[in-house]
């Protein structure tokens, strides 16, 4: 986009200015002692002509803004003008040379992205979706993409983190030894396990929902000041490259690498396909309000600190002038970086999971909860809580961390050797287990099939002998033995399957009902 501006600004100011200057060269063969007019029909019509041209070329909307843009076209022509940048998606997008320039400038950002401008001396200022206009010596620190992100770091599809091919190059197998060393970690009888691990994060910050201003991605300063600022470099890449400067979006798959390797090596490998049962732990719940700040709805902002001073003065004043007239005292909201109070726990109950599946888990829960299920050494839960710093980090970096997935775990060949050899010489004890387990299942679902059917044949054959009781109390034994024979025959005419099986059976019910007539009680 600003390639295509300066273009613009280039080619109108060239088709200007040689019209003017046609017009100057007749002037002064026509009337050599008025030189002064086309002069000042050149200054002036160039005057004119960028105060048109300044109210088309970006899409703002205020007269301040419009006057912004008409500087900088000013200071273009005169060559003192700064960088101008299109942000698409937090990749910068601008001409070779250009951010060496230190004028005044235009940045220009699209719905999906996020930058920090910054001085030689110090970062200045956050700026989000739309067109902005920076100061003197005010340049771009870094860029952010609001999508949401995904990385994943560990050996690529191609890659045999135990097996070195022969005819690879130096570069590829110190490229695949890198990527190996991203994840690789040892059990808790050492066995060296690889996986690929990928973390779902984004900026943290709320979509524009509506008509809303904003960014539907969800934009937020002070998290985008907070990614940006946090960036580091690499000591071991000494050349000033892209490689030496580690971004704000490498954080969180490393985070989760060095938890994979905490957590893998507490179980040994042999348990690590195990399944587990009944697991009860505690948990941060997300979302619950803090006891002790409830009343502390604002957010300090960077951009908006001292309106919401002012406006959370306002609040204050009104609170206290409504308790006292209640009655009650007054207690000062407490604001959200000074809140000492426990999280709100949770209890999760997981009737079964594999440890991989554990490990997962855990890893994704210290990075999305300031507060986790503590574990022993052994992978037992201990019953206590402990606190993330890898949660505190991310919310310093303003990172929110969505979905975490290990897979593809690569072993050692003989590792693998082991597990089929294993395999093999256990599989039929492990098949006539399963068989056993299945036929006790069957077994038990056979019993309560019986009793469940002989609980429903005694609940059909008493119900009309429990209505008849309802409504009168004084009931012989004759006529209470009648029911009860008659309710059993309704029964199996009603079922056709009994009907067709004991029509012999109801034949001779139908006997005894006659006999309990014609016998005196």
């Amino acid at each position: 986009m600003s390639a295509s501006f300066k273009n613009s600004i280039a080619k109108s100011l060239l088709t200007f200015f040689a019209a003017v200057a046609l017009v100057i060269l007749l002037f002064f063969f026509q009337f050599p002692q008025n030189l002064w007019l086309p002069l000042l029909i050149l200054f002036g019509g160039l005057f004119v002509w960028l105060a048109f041209f300044s109210q088309f070329v970006l899409p703002v909307r205020t007269v301040a803004d419009r006057k912004k843009v008409f500087n900088r076209l000013l200071l273009y022509v005169m060559g003192m003008h700064g960088p101008a940048v299109f942000i698409k998606n937090g990749k910068i997008q601008m001409h070779e040379g250009e951010e060496k320039l230190r004028g005044p400038g235009v940045v220009w950002l699209d719905t999906a992205s996020g930058a920090v401008l910054r001085t030689a001396a110090r970062f200045t200022r956050a700026i989000g979706p739309g067109v902005h206009f920076t100061k003197w010596f005010e340049h771009i620190a870094g860029a952010v993409d609001l999508h949401t992100q995904i990385q994943s770091i560990g050996p690529s599809a191609n890659d045999n983190p135990f097996d070195e091919p022969k005819d690879a190059s130096p570069e590829a197998l110190a490229g695949a030894k890198k990527r190996k060393e991203e994840t690789s970690a040892l059990t808790r009888d050492g066995i060296e396990i690889v996986p690929n691990i990928t973390v779902v994060f984004k900026i943290k910050a709320k979509p524009a929902s509506g008509h809303a201003p904003g960014s539907r991605f969800g934009y937020n300063g002070d998290s985008v000041f907070n990614a940006i600022k946090a960036e580091s470099i690499n000591p071991n890449e000494l050349k000033d490259t892209d490689r030496r400067r580690i971004r704000w979006n490498q954080l969180p798959a490393h985070l989760a690498a060095d938890l994979w390797r905490e957590y893998l090596r507490k179980f040994t490998f042999s348990n690590l396909f195990e399944e587990r049962e009944n697991i009860h732990y505690l948990r941060e719940k997300k979302g619950s309000p803090c006891p002790c700040n409830l009343e502390a709805t604002y957010q300090r902002s960077t951009k908006r600190k001292a309106v919401d001073d002012m406006l959370m003065e306002i609040r204050v004043f009104f609170d206290k002038l409504l308790r006292l007239c209640m009655g009650k005292q007054y207690i000062p909201p407490v604001p959200p970086e000074e809140c000492e109070c426990e999280p709100t726990l949770e209890a999760v109950n997981i009737e079964s999971e594999t440890v991989l599946q554990t490990i997962t888990r855990m890893v994704k829960e210290r990075l999305q909860h300031s507060q986790v299920a503590e574990m022993d050494n052994v992978g037992e839960y201990t019953g206590r809580m402990m606190s993330s710093p890898e949660y505190a980090l991310l919310q310093e970096r303003g990172i929110e961390v969505v979905a975490v997935t290990i897979r593809n775990l690569q072993f050692h060949p003989s590792v693998d050797a082991h597990l089929i050899q294993t395999w093999t010489s256990t599989w039929l004890a492990k098949a006539q287990a399963e068989r056993d387990l299945i036929n006790d299942l069957h077994k038990k679902e056979e019993v309560r099939g019986k009793y469940l059917a002989l609980y429903t044949h005694a609940k059909d054959i008493c119900s009309p002998l429990a209505r008849t009781l309802e409504n009168t109390e004084d009931l012989n034994t004759k006529e209470t033995l009648k029911i009860l024979v008659a309710s059993t025959r309704t029964a199996i005419h009603r079922d056709n399957r009994l009907n067709r099986r004991l029509s012999i059976e109801s034949d001779e019910i139908g006997e005894i009902l006659q006999w309990i007539d014609t016998v005196p009680w």
